[in-house]
């Protein structure tokens, strides 16, 4: 796969500069160069040739007939250049609709970490037609670092063209530039100690395609000027969302959170708050950091994990045939043992739905209520205020344990008031106090339930249920399953899990994703067990 020659000449650089007396350790003894990489089909894999790869292009190689026709000029006109030019924008056109389905993915193992279509790689920046291929711009720097092969020797590393048979008229292979660097046995060692002992942050993306349908195929209804998106598949802290339109026709943008509206543009908002990035393609940032290739910007973020419902409302001013959104989101990388996961469970995706299943209706707004307020550390807003500065309420009198309270489960304490007219007042009936093994009231009763994500489930004492051998590795931390320890079991798979890893597990999720880490069925066992 890779060029021999190269390979031997960065070594050879390595070994030259080996001898550099560097008593300060000022200077890295590394040696870089670029290289293109062919895929086999659809697939690309690396080898640990090099200790690190850098994606930077996507190339297709066209057909031979393709190439004929842009260099063929017509004869009977003397401006040929105007004619390759025609001939160039046309074949981008048809590849540029043809692109709809095919995705760039990356995985390692069996753990896919990136998903990104190439209607958004078209689109960020201009694609270039040089000698018979064209060279996409691939800024996999924003979604991740680089590949470091020295923590991941006992893993496949492999880039695979989803849906490449949609291309294969125009398309005779495919091809990637990376960026390609080898480093002497002291940086070596530097880096793998690095990866071993933190996790690295990355963003993802996450798309789905909207077309818009006409079941009953009446005349001028093949397309519409709203689409309203159901966007709970979504998951992660999100800084902003890729929207794929008709960007100039695009007249409103409405975005509720649990039937919230957070955002309202009109078309001036949309040109001055948005960032254009083509005809075709707009990114709406959720907080300040408009740049949505800087990783570390995802300070007022919108944790879309948590939410019951995300709705995007899109109105044109004229009719459209479909949309697309692409979610930006962070996660984190851990590389152990050679081998690399996510610290979130929130794989990428690209589905494709209708607006049969999208319909536009209306939207009822959920009337907030003040003293529904947490800070992001699970402390209670004491004082509110409104924009005048006036003090709306202070909770200040009320004592929430912070040790106990947990912000997602503050709906509970919200149902204990009795809000009267005026907003001072406050009437209290046993305010609880939450903790994950009971629920204890200022009364001091305490009654057998705990509180799982903003779900309180009723449970009995744990039962002690010995564990077959074949079944007694927990599969999220791999280890077994000791002797008097609690575990929980799959309704579906029935395998057995540690409660503390378990209820870590079910804990990144609202109730209804929580899914079961082997079979991906929805969780509905809250039993506990001994294993004895």
């Amino acid at each position: 796969m890779s060029n021999t020659s190269l390979n031997h000449g960065l070594n050879m650089q390595i070994i030259n500069n080996s001898s550099f007396i560097n008593p300060d350790n000022w200077y890295t003894n590394y040696a870089s160069t670029y290289e293109m990489f062919n895929f086999s089909r659809e697939d690309l894999f690396l080898n640990s040739h090099y200790d690190s790869y850098s994606p930077k292009k996507i190339v297709f190689n066209l057909r031979q007939h393709v190439v004929d026709n842009i260099n063929t000029g017509n004869d009977n006109d003397n401006n040929n250049d105007n004619n390759n030019d025609n001939a160039i924008n046309e074949l981008f056109s048809t590849l540029f609709q043809l692109l709809d389905k095919v995705c760039i993915c990356f995985r390692i193992g069996s753990q896919h970490i990136l998903k990104i279509p190439f209607l958004l790689l078209w689109q960020l920046k201009e694609p270039v037609l040089n000698d018979g291929s064209i060279y996409i711009d691939f800024p996999f720097k924003t979604f991740l670092r680089k590949i470091d092969m020295g923590a991941l020797s006992s893993n496949d590393v492999c880039f695979t063209i989803e849906n490449l048979i949609m291309l294969l008229d125009y398309v005779s292979s495919v091809s990637m530039v990376c960026k390609v660097t080898v480093y002497d046995y002291v940086e070596r060692r530097r880096l793998l100690n690095e990866n071993f002992i933190s996790a690295e942050q990355i963003q993802q993306l996450s798309t789905i395609n909207i077309s818009h349908t006409n079941p009953n195929n009446y005349p001028d209804y093949d397309t519409t000027n709203v689409f309203q998106l159901r966007l709970d598949l979504f998951n992660g802290l999100s800084r902003g969302i890729f929207i794929g339109c008709s960007v100039n026709k695009l007249r409103e943008i409405k975005f509720y959170i649990n039937n919230v509206l957070r955002i309202n543009y009109n078309n001036y908002f949309i040109k001055e708050y948005c960032v254009n990035i083509s005809d075709n393609l707009l990114y709406l940032p959720f907080n300040n950091n408009s740049n949505f290739c800087d990783m570390v910007g995802f300070q007022g973020a919108i944790n879309f994990s948590n939410t019951q419902s995300i709705i995007l409302k899109l109105s044109f001013t004229e009719g459209q045939r479909n949309v697309w959104v692409s979610n930006l989101y962070s996660n984190k990388i851990q590389y152990r043992l050679n081998n690399a996961s996510l610290v979130n469970n929130f794989p990428p995706f690209f589905t494709e739905s209708n607006t049969i299943n999208h319909p536009v209706i209306p939207i009822v707004e959920t009337i907030i209520n003040p003293f529904n307020m947490l800070y992001m550390t699970g402390n209670v807003i004491t004082n509110m205020i409104d924009m005048s500065g006036n003090i709306i309420a202070n909770l200040d009198n009320y004592n929430f344990n912070r040790n106990n309270f947990n912000r997602h489960n503050y709906n509970h304490y919200v149902n204990s008031f009795n809000f009267s007219n005026n907003s001072s007042d406050i009437q209290t009936s046993s305010v609880t106090s939450t903790t994950n093994t009971g629920t204890t009231t200022m009364t001091g009763e305490t009654t057998h339930n705990f509180v799982e994500n903003n779900y309180i489930f009723e449970t009995n004492p744990p039962v002690n249920r010995l564990i077959d051998n074949d079944r007694i590795i927990c599969n999220i931390s791999q280890d077994d399953i000791s002797s008097g320890e609690l575990y929980m079991t799959c309704n579906n798979c029935m395998n057995n899990f540690k409660k503390i890893d378990l209820s870590l597990w079910l804990s990144q999720n609202i109730y209804s994703r929580r899914t079961c880490p082997t079979c991906r069925a929805h969780w509905n066992n809250y039993d506990v067990y001994i294993n004895s």
